[in-house]
């Protein structure tokens, strides 16, 4: 063998590895945008809060939810706070201790505390997992960052409208991540939100593209543009459609405030700001002083519920 066909099979081998790796991480990507592995659903064994285990269809395709309503006393109409998950959290919110913590930098967050937080300041609480989460049902098309996952918010709105034991007029929300998206794009579809908060609400292909160049390198590019093919060729939603600015410039006169870690590896405050400036009724884009990572953002409502109470009592009284 000459040396230009060594050369030509040396560089056949590196190229081929080269595509095999890839391929191999542009699969795994893809899978845990169409089927996130899911974190267990356990009911508190010791609770003073009510929780109720509930189910309801979500709006237009009928996907069966679940979730807990934290009630208050029977006898007067309560307002209401919905807390939405992120991906690929459930709804008691993110507690993963398997190999994708160490994948996505992953931190404790407590939705349940911040849930119970809520009911002490008098409201009931809705807490569900989105589907292809938690308890809740699959859709062949996966995870599609906030599109699809706003039926299931509307189909909550639906379900408390059945209860005899809420006050319609006085529906707040509150979404992490995956939720945050899934807010902005259910604030085009409804009036019935009085007012809502986005902590960390990011466009997918900013989030995938930092996603993949932190994990790859120089293969993030190419890693992305195959991760992309693959979620498409699956039924799911192309990285490039979600328009999240576009999301926010629909989002009505419901009041709407963000909360943006400037520290996020995946999501990034210049991304969040352009969703503010396109936000018809903007209250503020809260930038948490000590946000070194991405979930400071998330930790930061978590740990200082007072300041989602205070959002809240001005705007739903």
């Amino acid at each position: 063998m000459n040396l230009f066909n060594r050369a030509i099979r040396i560089f056949l081998i590196i190229a081929s590895a080269v595509a095999a790796v890839i391929g191999g991480m542009a699969w795994f990507f893809s899978r845990l945008i169409l089927s996130p592995p899911r974190l267990p659903v356990q009911l508190p064994k010791s609770t003073e809060t009510p929780i109720e285990q509930i189910e309801f269809p979500a709006a237009q395709d009928g996907l069966r939810i679940s979730g807990w309503l934290m009630p208050q006393a029977r006898g007067e109409k309560a307002p209401v706070m919905i807390l939405l998950h992120g991906w690929p959290w459930n709804r008691l919110g993110e507690d993963r201790q398997d190999f994708t913590k160490q994948l996505l930098k992953a931190e404790r967050v407590d939705i349940l505390s911040l849930a119970k937080s809520f009911h002490a300041e008098g409201y009931a609480v809705l807490l569900f997992d989105l589907r292809n989460h938690g308890q809740s049902a699959s859709t062949p098309g996966g995870m599609t960052f906030g599109l699809t996952e706003s039926f299931d918010l509307l189909g909550a709105i639906d379900y408390l409208e059945k209860r005899s034991d809420i006050d319609m007029d006085r529906i707040g929300v509150t979404g992490f991540s995956m939720g945050a998206n899934t807010v902005l794009f259910s604030l085009a579809r409804t009036e019935k939100i009085k007012a809502a908060v986005a902590v960390q609400p990011t466009t997918p292909m900013h989030f995938a593209t930092r996603l993949a160049r932190y994990f790859s390198g120089p293969l993030g590019t190419p890693v992305l543009w195959v991760t992309n093919f693959l979620v498409k060729l699956m039924g799911g939603a192309a990285l490039e459609d979600v328009d999240m600015v576009e999301a926010a410039g629909q989002t009505g006169q419901t009041p709407l405030l963000y909360v943006q870690s400037a520290g996020d590896q995946f999501g990034s405050l210049d991304d969040v700001q352009a969703m503010a400036a396109a936000t018809p009724n903007l209250v503020d884009v809260i930038v948490p002083a000590d946000g070194d990572n991405r979930y400071a953002g998330y930790n930061y409502v978590i740990h200082n519920p007072e300041i989602l109470h205070s959002y809240f009592r001005q705007f739903m009284g």
